[in-house]
């Protein structure tokens, strides 16, 4: 089945980008080119297009991934099964573009079944391992994605992290254990690089925190099934700062560690080891 609707948005390009998109669309009806008069960024550009496209459902793709073709049908067949899901989610497969083959799959630390995830059973799952739903792979309700204000540009690259997860603490996720889509991995600088710079990394982590203050039901699952955008050993510092100590768990301290273990190990122990046993260690 194909997308009811395909949004391409241009960010203020400057080369022939608008020509080829031009060309390629000519002959799609369900396809509409939006252009930024400059540019906006990476959050903004997609906040734009959740403003602008008229489907109930929406997907937040990226312009050097590939999409499944069965993704709509996938999601249809669980929504109809599953109505009051505001999450459908999938698995990505990871191709590195610099050694020209996939890298690994990035499946859901969940059964791999069809199912639907209640967000206390979420709650639940996120205690045993952190569920991190894979961006590219994820069909949000609209109006929900519009209530909790879109992606929220304090939060940058991880924008998308809180969204997913708040959508699904608030109506439960439905899971469909494929590959929704493939990350493509083209190394050198990025919009999320950043991610691996502390300075840049606390103050998300710190506005994630005190974001979730505006939506207590969906703050106490956070808290509860101790997630962060990204762990650290330098994060429990931050984390007893007096408007953010109360997000701070055991469970969290444990994580920070254990997560900061794990991620020299990766260099030792295959990744597929590694996932195996996190569920063992509460990672």
């Amino acid at each position: 089945l194909p997308f009811h609707e395909i949004l391409i948005i241009d960010d203020g390009s400057t080369d022939n980008s608008i020509e080829v998109v031009e060309r390629f669309i000519a002959d799609m009806p369900n396809a509409r080119l939006l252009r930024n008069e400059k540019n906006m960024g990476v959050v903004a550009s997609l906040n734009r297009g959740v403003r602008e496209t008229k489907g109930d459902f929406l997907f937040l793709c990226s312009a050097n991934d590939t999409y499944n073709p069965r993704m709509v049908e996938w999601c249809e067949d669980m929504l109809r099964e599953y109505p009051d899901a505001g999450i459908v989610s999938g698995n990505v497969a990871a191709w590195n573009e610099a050694k020209r083959r996939y890298d690994y799959d990035m499946r859901l630390p969940l059964p791999q079944v069809r199912a639907f995830y209640t967000p206390e059973q979420l709650v639940k799952r996120n205690r045993k391992v952190g569920v991190h739903f894979n961006g590219g792979a994820n069909a949000l309700r609209r109006d929900l994605v519009l209530e909790f204000g879109g992606l929220l540009p304090q939060l940058k690259w991880h924008s998308d992290w809180f969204l997913n997860l708040i959508v699904a603490f608030r109506t439960g996720c439905a899971y469909v254990p494929q590959n929704f889509s493939t990350c493509r991995l083209q190394g050198g600088k990025s919009y999320s690089s950043g991610r691996f710079d502390w300075e840049q990394e606390k103050e998300i982590i710190r506005a994630a925190v005190l974001t979730l203050r505006q939506f207590p039901r969906e703050a106490d699952m956070f808290r509860r099934s101790a997630l962060l955008p990204k762990y650290d050993l330098k994060a429990p510092r931050l984390m007893r700062e007096k408007d953010l100590r109360w997000f701070l768990t055991p469970l969290l301290k444990w994580r920070m560690v254990m997560h900061s273990l794990t991620y020299r190990m990766k260099y030792i122990i295959p990744r597929p080891i590694l996932m195996y046993f996190r569920p063992f260690f509460r990672i």
